[in-house]
């Protein structure tokens, strides 16, 4: 659909700081930082369809598009209900 998203993220708890990265495609990746690495395969993954209809299940476009990094840092302080959080995102 028009804002349909595709992603790979990876977490670690270290302590009190909670870190993710992960990759994006399609609406969250529509920045396009990089050359999409599925292209090594196939460079139909270069290019995404605009889709301007809601609700419908599109496989055909999956993982396809250039992609964007998107990850954190999240801190939990001392004091339970306040954590602290850097954000990057797509």
């Amino acid at each position: 659909g028009l804002f349909s998203s595709e992603y790979f993220v990876a977490n670690k708890r270290y302590k009190n700081l909670d870190f993710s990265l992960g990759i994006a495609w399609g609406y969250l990746g529509n920045r396009g930082d990089f050359r999409n690495p599925l292209s090594y395969y196939d460079d139909n993954y270069n290019n995404r369809r605009s889709n301007s209809s809601a609700g419908d299940v599109n496989t055909g476009m999956y993982f396809r598009g250039p992609p964007s990094l998107f990850g954190g840092v999240a801190y939990q302080t001392p004091w339970e209900p306040l954590s602290l959080k850097i954000e990057l995102e797509g």
